[in-house]
């Protein structure tokens, strides 16, 4: 067949768990989320419930609006996120 250019589906890198977005993070999941130099991986190594400041920045969580501490896999720096910053890892 010449000339015709056939598209193959993107292989997704991860899989993710069905509406992961729904469910509550718990201490360990695996996740997902994007940084300036790309997507990386990590567990969540705590879950903060209260307004605090962590290495300087104001972290504005709750109960009712939890935000996540996770550690990169591949660097073991740590971070903070809100929940829809992201995405579970199924496995």
């Amino acid at each position: 067949m010449t000339g015709m250019a056939v598209a193959l589906p993107e292989t997704p890198k991860f899989r993710e768990e069905p509406d992961a977005m729904s469910q509550s993070f718990k201490l360990h999941d695996h996740v997902r989320w994007n940084t300036p130099q790309g997507e990386t991986t990590g567990r969540i190594v705590r879950i903060v419930t209260e307004r605090t400041t962590l290495d300087g920045h104001t972290v504005n969580a709750s109960r009712d609006d939890p935000h996540f501490e996770v550690e990169s896999d591949k660097s073991g720096k740590r971070a903070v996120h809100k929940a829809d910053a992201l995405k579970r890892i199924a496995g």
